[in-house]
């Protein structure tokens, strides 16, 4: 028999999960698909659902594909971590007489190298890749595992949605409904009080702030989640600093801000806030509230994400902003740089003053680009000498 192997968290499964399998099946001609339940994904930092709960949720999803398999071996094997090989390994062994052809995401097949044992992995059995909206570098991924490991590589015909666990995660946290699950996964979600984490902070900060305001934080967030996967950032991290980075905006600004201008003194506030009535500690959330309105030099990739969803979320609406959302999916540093251009360019047409700390941001990411473009075009040159 022909078996696909496809892995993962499944946190929660979702309508593309069953799309990729269900297309996968048929390109590949496979005659059955194993699913396989991840019990503590290695590369994952960030807090999983109990094993029990995204079963149930595999089960419910995938119940009327008669050709899965949802195989439960790591569950029965709670080794911390389960490498890929190592399972791999395993299923080798207990199908030995079938054709095993291992299944990921063209994000996977990118992050491929950085895997305990890719060579391993290659030589097991062959790969098959579904490309996936908004990744790039997918081909020269696929051309270095060829080389380096030299794997056997299919890149399959048909492109998967970028769709987020994060931003479904991020949904029910604000109770809004995902339209990315289907309606028996929802079930279980909230039966189960899945995604919920956060639900004091959520509820303390819908009382402590108007309800436009609290809809622009839910609006930061969701456009935030969209990132955090390609940028391997912390959902946790993201959720934070997304939601309460405007939770100071409405406060009474206490006399030791007064001679910072009246438009930024929230940020400085929100990270002070954030700490001390909300329980945040971690330097790096409350460091991308500090600073998401007017940037900085020296920016970190959260620091940056949260400068861009506050400017750039769905309920923004002012000349340009559908271009620079646009900027931001094709390349998240050049669309970053271009936002702080496009914020100094505002202000001076509006006759305010840029404050310092974005004026430096400015001057230290632009110069930066230049660096990096002259860099590059030196390694092309010297490339096409060689």
């Amino acid at each position: 028999m022909r078996i696909g192997i496809f892995g993962g968290a499944f946190d929660p499964v979702h309508k593309e999960h069953k799309k990729i399998i269900q297309r996968s099946r048929l390109e590949l001609n496979l005659d059955k698909v194993i699913v396989l339940l991840s019990y503590t994904p290695p590369h994952k930092d960030c807090k999983i659902s109990p094993f029990h709960d995204r079963l149930k949720m595999l089960d419910a999803e995938l119940s009327s594909l008669d050709y899965v398999i949802i195989d439960k071996r790591e569950y029965l094997n709670q080794k911390e971590p389960n490498f890929a090989f190592q399972v791999l390994k395993t299923l080798v062994s207990d199908y030995p007489d079938d054709d095993l052809i291992y299944i990921i995401g063209g994000d996977s097949m990118i992050k491929f190298h950085t895997w305990a044992h890719p060579d391993i992995i290659s030589q097991l059995m062959p790969i098959a890749v579904i490309s996936r909206k908004g990744y790039k570098g997918l081909d020269q991924a696929i051309q270095n595992a060829r080389k380096e490991y030299s794997a056997e590589i299919r890149l399959l015909t048909f492109e998967g949605e970028d769709i987020s666990s994060s931003l479904i995660k991020a949904e029910y946290e604000l109770e809004r409904y995902s339209g990315l699950v289907s309606a028996e996964v929802h079930k279980i979600i909230v039966e189960a009080g899945l995604y919920s984490d956060f639900k004091d902070i959520v509820a303390r900060l819908m009382s402590n702030i108007s309800k436009e305001l609290f809809e622009h934080s839910k609006s930061t967030v969701y456009f935030a989640m969209r990132f955090a996967n390609q940028l391997d950032l912390r959902y946790e991290q993201v959720f934070l600093s997304a939601l309460l980075h405007d939770c100071a905006k409405e406060m009474q600004i206490p006399k030791e801000y007064e001679d910072i201008p009246i438009k930024i003194t929230h940020q400085y506030l929100g990270a002070e806030v954030a700490c001390k009535e909300y329980g945040v500690n971690d330097q790096e959330v409350l460091s991308a509230i500090r600073y998401h309105t007017t940037g900085k030099a020296k920016m970190g990739t959260l620091d940056k994400l949260i400068y861009l969803a506050d400017m750039l979320e769905p309920l923004r609406d002012f000349p340009g902003v559908e271009r620079l959302r646009e900027i931001v999916e094709e390349d998240f540093e050049k669309g970053f740089l271009e936002c702080v251009k496009q914020s100094i360019k505002r202000l001076e047409k509006s006759g305010r003053d840029i404050y310092y700390l974005t004026m430096e941001c400015y001057d230290y990411y632009n110069n930066k680009a230049f660096l990096d473009d002259c860099k590059n075009k030196k390694e092309k040159t010297c490339h096409l000498k060689s």
